[in-house]
């Protein structure tokens, strides 16, 4: 049997909060003139990139909250306002101008703040127990029988793992509305490269000049069919593109991101599938993208969803190579009348659900 190891602060996941967290929690330590004792537990692979859906993920078009101009001139704010230092630290780390997080430079980013400050990582970590002292969590236990115990936890997964495995109440989809079965679309990152945005804004106007023309009858055509048939549906698409204004609705061309206004694209691709542009008919839907630009022409899209149930999103929240069954936690940790040999204390519960649950990229 494995000897616990202890630690003062173990973060369970390496979404880029916890990892921040992790080094800020190691910061604190040194300067209070202790050796950190922080470990970062990655239930993904690491090796893949640090940085958990961001990185892994791709998700490089950064959603980043603009404050108000008229609070932006009365507080002498910037656009983004005024984040917390160490997230800025990683942005600039990052080379992040604007909006877009280059995945490489992000892990890179991260683990150059990690190693700078001591904590420690153990990658494709998979919680199989946990040990609980009434409703605090103790200790941990990995399915390569380590165990880490801690005077802290912090759980930094996108599916509160930890949490769940410690017995913390959860519920499924949109079960607080009465919707347990209900879920958002899950995104699928995809990167082109070589496609310039001068090239992408060729291509967005060539389809502008056929769906806006009622004599293209082959691109009125196309637009009919990613309707689903439906003329009313394929007039609101239009207008969506600007009929009727003085230009159509081009994409916007930030400094380093794209946000793209006008339909225009995604008609042509469901035109091209045989599928109506609608989530609920087709199950899955190109929707006017997010884009992060990055050097030498590469573009990261945040447009491709597909329609899930909460089963299904769940498992592709849970780290993994690839697709691959739900995964539901049992409910570990303490119970009633523990044994007199465990006193104050409860013996180790395992999970009986499999380590290798699935992921997909851009969650």
């Amino acid at each position: 049997m494995a000897e616990e190891r202890r630690y003062d602060l173990v973060v369970f996941g390496d979404e880029v909060p916890g990892v921040l967290a992790a080094v800020a929690a190691a910061r604190e330590q040194r300067r209070r003139g202790r050796p950190p004792r922080v470990l970062l537990l990655s239930p993904g692979p690491v090796g893949q990139g640090l940085g958990g859906h961001l990185v892994r993920g791709r998700l490089a078009y950064l959603d980043r909250s603009q404050i108000a101009a008229p609070v932006r001139q009365r507080l002498g704010l910037p656009t983004f306002g005024d984040p917390p230092a160490l997230y800025s630290e990683f942005l600039r780390e990052a080379g992040v101008g604007t909006i877009a997080l280059a995945p490489e430079r992000a892990s890179a980013a991260l683990e150059r703040l990690r190693r700078a400050a001591g904590v420690d990582l153990l990658s494709a970590a998979a919680l199989v127990g946990t040990r609980l002292q009434g409703n605090r969590l103790e200790a941990i236990e990995l399915g390569n029988g380590d165990r880490f115990a801690a005077g802290q936890f912090i759980d930094a997964t996108v599916n509160a793992q930890l949490a769940r495995a410690a017995g913390a109440a959860w519920r499924p989809g949109f079960a607080s509305f009465g919707l347990p079965d209900a879920e958002l679309a899950v995104t699928v990152v995809f990167e082109t490269r070589g496609l310039s945005p001068a090239r992408l804004g060729q291509i967005e106007a060539a389809y502008h000049r056929r769906f806006l023309n009622p004599a293209d009858t082959e691109a009125q055509g196309w637009l009919l069919s990613a309707a689903g048939g439906d003329r009313a549906r394929a007039a609101r698409l239009r207008a969506d593109m600007g009929e009727g204004s003085s230009q159509p609705r081009q994409f916007f061309l930030g400094s380093d991101y794209i946000d793209v206004r006008s339909p225009a694209l995604s008609v042509a691709f469901h035109a091209f599938r045989g599928l109506p542009f609608s989530l609920e008919q087709a199950g899955v839907l190109l929707d006017k993208a997010n884009i992060a630009r990055l050097p030498d022409d590469r573009l990261i899209w945040n447009a491709l969803l597909f329609a899930v149930d909460a089963a299904e999103a769940e498992a592709c929240r849970w780290p993994g190579p690839g697709p691959g069954p739900p995964c539901s936690l049992k409910r570990p940790g303490c119970r009633s009348g523990s044994p007199a040999s465990a006193p104050q204390r409860c013996r180790w519960r395992r999970s009986s659900t499999s380590a290798t649950p699935a992921t997909s990229a851009g969650l």
